[in-house]
């Protein structure tokens, strides 16, 4: 919901370049905490995949959320 309350009234090139950013950070955090812990070990997995689908998840809700709200109106 924190995506919608920020971009609510953004245009679409808008909310796509604040959902990157929002996968833009979660993947940072990971490939920290992947390259510097052992609290994630990856096997075949890249930090693209991650944010490409970090940035499709946060779209998506962004946009059900848009699409449950306005019906609730």
């Amino acid at each position: 919901m924190y995506v919608y309350a920020t971009s609510r009234r953004a245009r679409w090139p808008g909310v796509a370049a604040q959902c990157a950013g929002y996968a833009a950070v979660l993947t940072a955090l990971e490939v920290v905490f992947e390259r510097h812990t052992d609290l994630i070990e990856y096997h075949g997995w890249k930090w693209e995949y991650s944010l490409v689908t970090m940035f499709l998840l946060t779209l998506a809700v962004r946009l059900l959320a848009g699409r449950m709200l306005r019906r609730n109106e």
